[in-house]
């Protein structure tokens, strides 16, 4: 009885050892299967989908754009204060 539970015991931890791994395989899986689809979808001419596609184009350039300029004017701002010229 006492094996029989010390198999139990070490095949949970084993289990949720792998579970994060398997989670995260699981996941870019099915990201890319849904990607794959969107892709079809997006080559088959369908407005809808081109228009979707357009407006997160837009989202992520302008979202990097923004970040590119908040990270430019921080280390500006950075280069100011250490030459001693804000006080």
């Amino acid at each position: 009885m006492k094996k029989l539970l010390a198999v139990v015991l070490m095949l949970v931890g084993i289990g949720i050892m792998l579970y994060p791994t398997g989670m995260q395989l699981y996941s870019s899986y099915m990201q890319e299967k849904l990607f794959s689809e969107w892709e079809k979808q997006k080559e088959g001419g369908n407005p809808k989908v081109e228009e979707s596609y357009q407006t997160l184009e837009n989202a992520f350039t302008d979202n990097h754009k923004t970040n590119s300029n908040s990270n430019a004017n921080s280390q500006k701002s950075d280069g100011i204060q250490e030459t001693g010229l804000l006080g």
